[in-house]
């Protein structure tokens, strides 16, 4: 079963036969120009937009404080603990944390390994060698 278009006036002809099909008061022709309004794309405002910070105001406040312990704690450890590949430099740049960064584990110390950019890339990589040979340890065993 078909809907019958209402035949009628249109709102916004001057002249128009009152048997035209209308759809929201208007024949089609102006119903199209007075849809179009709604379609155009409207210009970006002037409006500066701020944006999306790329870390939490939490993690940079934790960052901040893990940069001090870090600075401090690698001039007490400048040789690499680590010296696992032949390209080991044994000057300590980097930090790995042995057993991750999650919560306090961050600013743990004694979980913290002097390692050269080398050394350090290798044991991310190769997480089960690293467990192994003890460089990377499970963060949920308990250590007594």
């Amino acid at each position: 079963m078909r809907l019958k278009a209402k035949l009628g006036k249109c709102i916004d002809c001057s002249t128009s036969d009152p048997d035209k099909p209308l759809t929201a008061g208007r024949c089609p022709f102006h119903y199209t120009k007075h849809r179009s309004t709604f379609w155009k794309k409207k210009e970006p405002t002037k409006e500066l937009k701020s944006k999306i910070r790329p870390k939490s105001k939490k993690q940079d406040a934790r960052d901040k404080k893990y940069l001090k312990i870090r600075a401090t704690w690698i001039i007490d450890h400048p040789i690499c603990e680590i010296q696992i590949v032949p390209e080991c430099s044994y000057h300590a740049c980097d930090v790995h944390h042995t057993k991750g960064k999650l919560g306090d584990l961050y600013f743990d110390t004694k979980y913290f390994k002097a390692a050269c950019r080398f050394c350090h890339e290798y044991v991310e990589l190769h997480p089960k060698e690293a467990k192994e040979l003890g460089f990377s340890s499970n963060r949920l065993t308990i250590n007594i």
